[in-house]
């Protein structure tokens, strides 16, 4: 075993461990910077959907102000109607005149001006309800018997028709008991917990004479002398919702309760009669679509739901006015911080750095590679050539040194000069072949380009292989198979050399052939280029040998380990000569026979 054999798997252990630990420290330090991006990342993901979130609480906050701010001004001015606009017609009390004196009760009805007024399309009519349970609507005439001098506006008959379908379609699913049920339920929550929305704080007023509603007479003076004159006081109004006619439909409805006080004469407080309750009735889908459309432009799919008292868990924001709760599918496309595109610079910087590692460790292990290739082809080359040189300089050595000495005979001294002389030729050759050798591989080699037939090409091939077949004891047979007459240019010299080399070889290898033929065949392989086949029938190359066979400094044997003399350069050049020609050399290893090798040289017909 040579040295080179010896340090190649020391090289490689040593090459191994050091790409094991670079790659593992390459691996780690990728690991902790990506662990670190990671936990960045995900801050930003924490910092960003705390951004969302409240940017997306601070549009909901905006979308309840600007329905608040749409919807309060109306309330407000609904739930500061006195009591007599809910009356169809009434007697307000305390009318004067411009001279001062008082006009007296009775003698004046005023009509209530939501008989005509202009209101939201969405407010479907005003109604009062006493607790015997009957039901009116300034939008609708009492049948009382109007002065002349009441000047009081008349309804059509078109709108008493539909209002009276409303009130009536209304009233059979709500009644005075079912009004005054939530009612004081609202209230109740709105003094313990703040929870509903009172649009006007409870207020008193003097009781005025109707010809709808009749006031309570006070207790019998005998039992409470001196009752003050009774008044009312106004609730807070509240949104109510209520069950609709059809399953799972809710109707809202703003009311207030009326009550009528008065105080005995004997100290303490006042006491309070129900008269009843009054507000409108909401067309909910038509006020929805109202107050939706106020913060379309702030929130993804906004819709509102009825809270009928209870808080549900999916509201985002309840609005105590109309106690409703919103809801959404969250921020605008537009509002939403974009995911930052493609790869992080600190990916990028890991993915350059491991590619910049793979190649730094690739190239070096090249570069061994190359070394140690380079080394052991020296090696081999020094050991080859050495090998060859000693056997053909020690002949010299011996019988120049017989000669000079006067050790052979007159009679032996020729064949001692032709053995020194072909000794001689062999040093040439083994030097021309070491010479050309590195030529090829410096790419020194130049081509003498000439215009020959195949004819004429195999003719020169002929020539020169004829005295080493016959020498070998071997035939040459020519099959020029119909391509004689094609022209090629090439340097005619140099494939001379090349099929010399390859017959040469099948001289050496084939000695003990039953069949003392060579066979140089031509033919055609298309595509404008022609092939010569160099074909023994001898051992044939064994299949564990053919990978190295180009390899230089390799020779083959024989069965009987028999070594042919040179220094294993020969197919090396006829593979390198077959490149520099433009063509190339091949072993034909998918031939039907057994015996022999075969060599196929391919060149260009034209180049």
């Amino acid at each position: 075993m040579t040295w080179t054999s010896q340090s190649h798997p020391k090289a490689l252990a040593a090459y191994a461990l050091l790409s094991f630990l670079i790659l593992s420290g390459v691996t780690w330090g990728t690991l902790s910077t990506l662990e670190l991006e990671r936990e960045k990342a995900n801050n930003f993901r924490e910092r960003q959907v705390e951004e969302q979130t409240r940017k997306y609480e601070e549009h909901v906050n905006q979308a309840v102000d600007r329905m608040d701010n749409y919807l309060n001004p109306i309330l407000a001015l609904e739930a500061a109607r006195s009591y007599h606009d809910y009356i169809t017609y009434a007697s307000p009390n305390n009318i004067y005149l411009r001279d001062g004196s008082e006009i007296a009760k009775d003698t004046y009805i005023q009509a209530s001006p939501l008989i005509k007024a202009e209101l939201k399309p969405w407010i479907k009519i005003h109604f009062h309800v006493g607790p015997d349970d009957n039901w009116i609507s300034p939008r609708l005439p009492d049948g009382s018997d109007l002065s002349p001098n009441a000047a009081a506006p008349v309804a059509t008959e078109y709108d008493i028709i539909r209002y009276t379908a409303i009130l009536e379609s209304f009233k059979t699913h709500a009644s005075y008991d079912l009004l005054q049920s939530k009612y004081s339920g609202i209230a109740e929550r709105t003094e313990q917990s703040g929870y509903g929305s009172s649009t006007l704080p409870p207020e008193e007023c003097e009781v005025p004479a109707s010809n709808v509603v009749k006031m309570r007479q006070s207790p019998s003076r005998d039992e409470t002398p001196d009752v003050r004159d009774a008044h009312l006081k106004l609730d807070p109004m509240f949104a109510v919702w209520l069950d609709g006619e059809e399953a799972g439909e809710k109707e809202l409805v703003f009311i207030r309760a009326v009550k009528q006080a008065y105080m005995p004469t004997v100290k303490g407080e006042e006491v309070y009669e129900p008269l009843g309750y009054q507000g409108f009735l909401v067309d909910w889908p038509a006020l929805r679509e109202q107050l939706t459309a106020t913060s379309r432009d702030l929130l993804k799919d906004i819709s509102l739901v009825p809270m009928d008292g209870e808080t549900l868990e999916s509201v985002d924001k309840v609005i105590g006015s109309v106690s409703a709760g919103l809801t959404s599918k969250g921020l605008l496309t537009a509002d939403i911080a974009p995911e930052p595109p493609g790869w992080s610079s600190t990916q990028l910087a890991c993915a350059v750095a491991w590619v910049g590692t793979l190649l730094v460790l690739i190239a070096v292990g090249a570069g061994l590679h190359g070394l140690l290739s380079l080394t052991e082809r020296r090696t081999q080359f020094t050991y080859a050539v050495t090998h060859e040189l000693r056997t053909p300089l020690t002949t010299l050595r011996l019988y120049t040194d017989m000669l000079a000495s006067g050790l052979v005979s007159e009679k032996d001294k020729p064949r001692y000069f032709n053995t020194l002389n072909d000794e001689a030729e062999r040093l040439t050759d083994v030097v021309n072949s070491v010479l050309e050798y590195a030529r090829v591989e410096n790419k020194r080699s130049r081509l003498d380009e000439e215009n020959v037939t195949v004819a004429e090409l195999l003719e020169r091939i002929q020539t020169q292989c004829d005295s080493r077949c016959s020498g070998a004891g071997k035939e040459l047979v020519l099959d020029v198979n119909g391509m004689g007459p094609s022209m090629v240019r090439t340097d005619a010299r140099l494939v001379c050399q090349l099929v010399s080399t390859l017959v040469d070889n099948a001289c050496k290898y084939s000695l003990q052939a039953d069949d003392p033929k060579i066979v140089i065949r031509a033919h055609s392989e298309g595509r404008g280029r022609f092939c010569l086949d160099v074909e023994d029938f001898g051992p044939g190359i064994d299949p564990n040998q053919r990978r190295d066979v180009f390899k230089p400094f390799r020779r083959g044997a024989e069965p009987d380990s028999h070594k042919p003399g040179g220094i294993g350069l020969g197919l090396a050049l006829a593979r390198d000569w077959a490149k520099l020609l433009g063509g190339s050399l091949e072993l034909m290893t998918d031939r039907v026979q057994k015996n022999g090798a075969c060599f196929r040289l391919t060149l260009p017909l034209q180049r």
